[in-house]
């Protein structure tokens, strides 16, 4: 028989698999808790001088209106 698996995903989390969970008569922790605790930290996300800073480098030569406007219609997606 198989164990119980359960998806507990935080946004911007990459998928990499299915892994079985033990259940919590063995761990005495949650299958939720153990999830979260075995995946990975998120990634650090830029400071805003930082997106900035990435912005004026990639499009040196485009007005600060432009790049913010691409970069409003990169979020939305």
């Amino acid at each position: 028989m198989r164990a119980p698996s359960i998806h507990v995903l935080a946004p911007d989390e990459e998928v990499l698999g299915e892994v079985p969970l033990a259940p919590y008569g063995l761990t005495g922790v949650s299958e939720a808790q153990l999830a979260r605790t075995l995946a990975p930290p998120p990634a650090a996300r830029p400071s805003k001088a930082e997106t900035s800073n990435l912005l004026r480098r990639l499009f040196p030569e485009s007005p600060l209106s432009l790049r913010l406007a691409g970069l409003a219609g990169l979020v939305r997606r």
